[in-house]
């Protein structure tokens, strides 16, 4: 055998990395790539990530008035237990339907941990009353 000889190569490298390794590293990079597709769309306990980093950074803002006749964007955030409740613009315009004046808030709630999980009843149970106590 001379010193370059593929055999001998191969046989040396199986002694320093056992197979067994191979299978580890291919196991790893099937599980990363299965976490970032869950992750880009929105799958399993990985779909609230992007939510999270959206609430954080760019709020969506739905508005069910169909003419909007003043806006103030705000940006003010409540901590709740162990999530935030993000308040990002007050409105006031018409319904589409009856064409009476109504006031809007929009909102939008993330936990405080990147990706966590966001309680559901956080923004069901969310009511918003004027000075005198109404709703």
């Amino acid at each position: 055998m001379f010193p370059g000889d593929p055999a001998e190569i191969s046989q040396e490298l199986d002694r320093q990395y056992p197979p067994g390794w191979l299978w580890v590293g291919r196991a790893a990079y099937m599980l990363t790539l299965v976490l970032c597709i869950q992750a880009l769309l929105s799958i399993g306990m990985l779909g609230s990530f992007w939510g999270s980093w959206m609430a954080r950074l760019d709020p969506p803002e739905l508005s069910r008035m169909c003419t909007v006749l003043a806006d103030t964007p705000l940006d003010i955030s409540i901590p709740v237990g162990n999530d935030i409740l993000r308040v990002t613009r007050i409105a006031v315009g018409r319904m589409d339907f009856y064409g009476e004046l109504v006031a809007e808030v929009s909102f939008c709630a993330y936990d405080r941990l990147p990706g966590g999980i966001v309680s559901q009843t956080l923004s069901n149970g969310t009511v918003v009353e004027n000075q005198r106590e109404e709703w």
